[in-house]
């Protein structure tokens, strides 16, 4: 956002380092007057569509940094009271610590034990289970895609 949001601001003041597309057609056509409103109109759009799209994700940031880094956690940010003494064992369990240091979530959620950890391990699985829809949701585009062509419409019932 803040990339977008510097990218925003500086054709008003028709400086286009960071948008080398816009300063060769620039350099290119001298003479033809570029149209700065509409650029900065569809930034701007972009931006609001960014902040609109991507709010969801600021609701969340707690639990993502929970399921990113545990041992970070503050734990008196924390309003689950269960959480709060699960983070605290956490903390002081070294074979977890050492797992969790080799920067594999998946391996160190499964490692978790679910009677010590049950709302730690609930967590991670919810996350876990968040990315993975949206990964299969993502995978599932380019079938949907194939399915209509201009094929499509060709098949009869001698195929």
């Amino acid at each position: 956002m803040e990339k977008l949001s510097l990218f925003t601001s500086q054709p008003e003041k028709n400086y286009f380092r960071h948008l080398p597309s816009v300063a060769k057609l620039l350099k290119d056509n001298p003479e033809k007057i570029f149209r700065t409103n509409k650029l900065k109109l569809n930034l701007k759009t972009l931006s609001q569509n960014f902040s609109e799209r991507f709010y969801v994700f600021q609701e969340y940031e707690h639990e993502f940094r929970l399921s990113e880094d545990p041992f970070s956690i503050n734990v008196a940010d924390c309003e689950d009271s269960r959480v709060q003494l699960e983070l605290i064992d956490l903390k002081y369990h070294e074979p977890l610590k050492s797992a969790f240091s080799t920067g594999d979530l998946i391996a160190f959620s499964q490692l978790m034990d679910e009677q010590a950890f049950p709302k730690l391990k609930s967590h991670a699985l919810y996350i876990g289970s968040m990315l993975g829809a949206t990964y299969m949701n993502e995978q599932s585009f380019p079938l949907m895609k194939a399915v209509k062509t201009s094929h499509r419409s060709r098949l009869n019932n001698e195929h």
